[in-house]
């Protein structure tokens, strides 16, 4: 439908996008994955967590938080804006953390976060 000559660069399959949620069970528990990125045992993913009440990270400053290996915070949505982060962003209960990470480090990021 969209080509480069419209400035569209990547295309994003919605029913690939939602059958995935769907897969992995619609738990706010689990960690969502938005996007895959690479093939077989290097595939890093971009991924989607909600911090949980009791979550490890609640209240915490990022300087302080201990990331799994190759993971970096893109993005926080919290009460309808989106920030980017820093070493002295606090992580509060109820944010949705974008995150670009490795096979490894989803396990890190569900453990922490949720």
């Amino acid at each position: 439908m969209f080509n480069q000559g419209m400035g569209v660069d990547v295309g994003i399959n919605q029913a690939d996008i939602l059958a995935r949620f769907v897969q992995e069970g619609l738990d706010l528990k689990d960690v969502y994955t938005l996007m895959k990125l690479g093939l077989g045992e290097e595939e890093h993913s971009i991924v989607q967590i909600e911090v949980r009440p009791d979550a490890k990270v609640a209240g915490k400053p990022l300087k302080d938080i201990e990331l799994p290996g190759q993971t970096v915070l893109i993005a926080i949505m919290r009460a309808g804006e989106i920030l980017i982060p820093n070493g002295s962003t606090v992580l509060s209960e109820g944010d949705s953390i974008i995150a670009f990470t490795d096979g490894a480090g989803r396990e890190g990021i569900r453990h922490a976060f949720a």
